[in-house]
């Protein structure tokens, strides 16, 4: 599955080209798993997505494997891209049993 381009994503901007990604203007380094975890979750947002959904389309297999990789480029990702306090404007949050979901804050001034 081609990983799709994010529709809007503000304040983060992917450069397809370079497998790079700005916050605010600022690149900020990531592994290109990251980088490809990122861009997949920010063309799905809203959407929960599944361990095996996303080690489908980053890693590209299908097996039915126990990792925990998943979870560690999460964890990365999370802090990496600020998707833990909600100050951008997004949230990256569990879903129990499932996977992760991306979330857009529409009114971040309520989280100060």
């Amino acid at each position: 599955m081609p990983l799709a381009l994010p529709v809007e994503s503000a304040p983060y901007a992917f450069d397809i080209d370079s497998g790079t990604v700005s916050l605010h203007g600022t690149r900020v380094a990531l592994t290109p798993k990251e980088f490809d975890l990122g861009l997949y979750l920010f063309g799905r947002p809203g959407q929960a997505c599944t361990r095996e959904q996303l080690l489908a389309a980053v890693w590209g297999t299908s097996a039915a494997i126990e990792t925990r990789t998943v979870d560690a480029h999460v964890s990365r990702l999370r802090r990496s891209l600020d998707l833990v306090s909600g100050r951008t404007g997004w949230r990256l949050v569990s879903v129990m049993k499932q996977g992760y979901r991306l979330e857009r804050i529409e009114d971040v001034e309520d989280l100060a």
